[in-house]
């Protein structure tokens, strides 16, 4: 039986409001080995090489083909595409069409896309049967800062300060103990952030690194 739990996602726009979604409980992933198995299990007629061939062919074939342009549609599973964006960060505005120098932007292949057949759709529907595993809603914190926003923040704490502790750099970057401790044992590690520690256990502080 596939079990699923709600999570409540945090305000993303500034209006205060959230916004509650049904996750999937994933048990596992299925491998091709998996698969494979399962396949014999169901269709005896295909030994265990010949159903490895056919996956491995199958997905040659579909390199192949979208790679030349084609989507492929198989029936009873779905449709394949490809999904392609431009290699830089420049957005997606189109500019006076004489000045446009992002007409020569480089593209590339970001993703490939599926859409599942109706009819497996319908048949998943039909078979799933979904109970709630947890009470209650599961949080999750939405990162206000960037790791690098954080660490220039932290830099300037220090600089005014002297030194940060441990909820002083929860409170200022947004985010609960055990993150802020994970933080910054990673900052105090990485010889580049300009930060390390001081004192043990309870007293323990974070100070610039001197040069």
């Amino acid at each position: 039986m596939a079990k699923y739990y709600l999570q409540e996602m945090g305000d993303m726009n500034g209006n205060g409001k959230t916004k509650v979604f049904p996750k999937l409980m994933v048990y596992s992933q299925i491998s091709q080995e998996d698969f494979i198995k399962s396949i014999r299990s169901r269709a005896g007629i295909f030994s265990e090489g010949v159903a490895e061939g056919l996956f491995i062919t199958m997905a040659e074939c579909l390199t192949d083909w979208l790679s030349e342009g084609h989507t492929v549609k198989i029936e009873g599973l779905g449709t394949f595409s490809l999904s392609l964006g431009f290699t830089d960060d420049k957005g997606n505005e189109m500019e006076d069409e004489l000045t446009d120098k992002r007409r020569i932007r480089k593209v590339e292949v970001r993703s490939v896309n599926f859409k599942p057949d109706p009819e497996l759709l319908k048949e998943v529907q039909q078979k799933t049967t979904l109970e709630r595993e947890m009470t209650g809603v599961k949080r999750v914190r939405i990162q206000k800062f960037s790791m690098e926003e954080k660490l220039q923040r932290t830099l300037d704490k220090i600089e005014h300060q002297g030194f940060i502790t441990l909820q002083q750099y929860a409170n200022l970057n947004n985010v609960n103990r055990s993150a802020a401790s994970i933080e910054l044992n990673a900052f105090a590690k990485d010889p580049s952030s300009g930060i390390t520690t001081m004192g043990q256990a309870s007293h323990k502080v974070w100070v610039k690194k001197e040069k």
